[in-house]
């Protein structure tokens, strides 16, 4: 009467061989890893901010890593070749090197550094030589950009002034005077004629490049406004703020008149014309199409 459960036996007895087979495996395949320590978690290298060169054959990338006898972390510029990926060092100077940007001509970079106590911009030739600065702002550089031409360097700062340098004498061009508060990111429109700023104060502006003139104050943003730049065709430019928001803003006059036409009739008064089209004289407001 007990032979019956036989077979479920034998079965249960040839499942639990089975099971402790593999899990006599299992702890030799899965060990779990031991948690880095607190020192190898803060002396792990950091690769950043990639820059590809305009002619795609090079990747200057920055990597930090931790400096013991300074108690701090420092960040040096390195290139890598794009098709092999093979690496070397470009800048090795006390403190850090950041945000390297390549000029058109493929062999030039820019970057922040502070080796000098604040941050400056200077260029570099990576085919050879020492870096040279080429700005000297107060308050120190917080974001920089080439001009289309690779002949301009525009410097936005702590001090809420951006200024445009001439790449070669080293001269301030224009300086641009209007926020409330630091400039934090500047971009040139595609074509090179204007500027766009955004600020800590809330704002974007829009300048001429040539001569510093304030065209535009965009408004939108409940926070600091982190950075912008213009579209390929220059006639929108975006923003994005701490405030979590993105803005896309219509700069070309035909698309502003535009979409005042499609929220009013009458025609906008010389003031208003000043303040929203930049315009010493307003324009006809174009018909509903």
């Amino acid at each position: 009467m007990n032979r019956p459960a036989q077979p479920v036996r034998l079965a249960a007895v040839t499942g639990l061989l089975v099971f402790s087979a593999v899990w006599s495996a299992w702890p030799r395949a899965q060990a779990p890893q031991p948690s880095p320590s607190i020192d190898e978690v803060i002396n792990l290298k950091r690769a950043s901010s990639p820059a590809l060169s305009p002619d795609g054959r090079l990747v200057a990338f920055t990597i930090r890593e931790t400096n013991w006898d300074e108690n701090a972390y420092e960040t040096e510029i390195w290139l890598a070749e794009a098709a092999s990926g093979e690496p070397r060092q470009l800048t090795n100077a006390p403190k850090s090197s950041q945000q390297p940007a390549w000029a058109p001509d493929n062999h030039t970079l820019a970057f922040i550094s502070d080796r000098d106590g604040r941050r400056q911009i200077y260029r570099i030739d990576i085919t050879g030589g020492e870096a040279e600065k080429l700005t000297t702002v107060d308050e120190g550089v917080n974001s920089f950009a080439w001009s289309p031409d690779g002949s301009r360097i525009a410097a936005a700062s702590f001090d809420k002034i951006a200024d445009v340098w001439d790449v070669l004498s080293g001269e301030i061009l224009v300086s641009l005077r209007g926020h409330r508060d630091s400039v934090v990111s500047i971009a040139w429109s595609p074509d090179g004629s204007k500027l766009a700023t955004a600020s800590s104060d809330r704002t974007v502006k829009v300048w001429e490049a040539g001569t510093g003139r304030e065209l535009l104050t965009l408004r939108g943003h409940h926070g600091g406004v982190l950075s912008v730049d213009w579209s390929p065709d220059g006639r929108l430019l975006a923003s994005a703020g701490a405030d979590g928001l993105a803005q896309i803003y219509a700069i070309a006059q035909d698309d502003l008149l535009r979409l005042v036409r499609s929220r009013i009739t009458r025609e906008f008064t010389a003031e208003e014309c000043r303040r929203y089209l930049s315009s010493e004289q307003c324009p006809p407001l174009p018909e509903v199409p």
